[in-house]
């Protein structure tokens, strides 16, 4: 499942995709995982103004992403991230990616990182 995502991707439309495919046997593989924060121009290769705000909800729809890749993890094989940091993402005006342009890691980073814990402190 190729996942370039927002933070208007409804998680439970995922999670009823990994149902699906696994119900026939297929074994899922999430590729280019990133979440963008704003939606645009993907051609611009600037990182647009992140809020805090922004980066609170990107980081809520990853751990809730992840959370749901837990719960169907006997059907998925592996999760690939698409980029390391925003400022060289294909995405970058969205902000998708767990480190900012200057590698640091964003509250995405924690939140993949410690999924459930993280939701837990919200």
């Amino acid at each position: 499942m190729q996942a370039h995502y927002s933070t208007t991707t409804r998680i439970g439309d995922v999670s009823a995709s990994i149902e699906k495919f696994a119900e026939i046997g297929v074994i899922v593989d999430i590729s280019e995982l990133d979440i963008g924060t704003k939606t645009g121009n993907s051609g611009i290769r600037k990182n647009s103004v992140m809020t805090d705000t922004d980066a609170r909800l990107q980081a809520i729809h990853y751990a809730l992403l992840f959370n749901v890749f837990r719960e169907h993890k006997d059907h998925i094989t592996r999760v690939t991230m698409w980029g390391i940091d925003d400022e060289n993402s294909w995405r970058s005006y969205g902000n998708p990616c767990l480190f900012d342009g200057d590698l640091n890691p964003k509250p995405a980073f924690y939140a993949v990182s410690y999924a459930s814990s993280y939701l837990q402190g919200e």
